[in-house]
């Protein structure tokens, strides 16, 4: 009885995870509009690095930069505390 509530229990865990995750499609389409080439998008959409490993990888060393986080608005934590500190 314990084994058949195990494994019921490890089917919902996995497809909460499929529902998180975006299909390779939808990745390769988000790399391309973010300015990478069709053939390096199609390869980054289909690592299977988790999350930390892609944060530290060129995927998002190239595609997030400093200068387009600032055109959406957002300030470097630096620029923050100067400005917090001076008043």
């Amino acid at each position: 009885m314990t084994g058949k509530l195990e494994q019921s229990g490890n089917h919902e865990h996995q497809k909460k995870n499929k529902r998180c995750e975006l299909k390779p499609d939808r990745k390769r389409k988000n790399l391309i509009r973010l300015g990478i080439k069709q053939g390096q998008a199609y390869a980054w959409s289909r690592t299977r690095m988790g999350g930390w490993s892609v944060a530290q990888s060129p995927i998002l060393n190239t595609t997030i930069t400093v200068k387009r986080l600032k055109l959406k608005g957002y300030i470097s934590l630096k620029e923050y505390y100067l400005k917090v500190k001076s008043n």
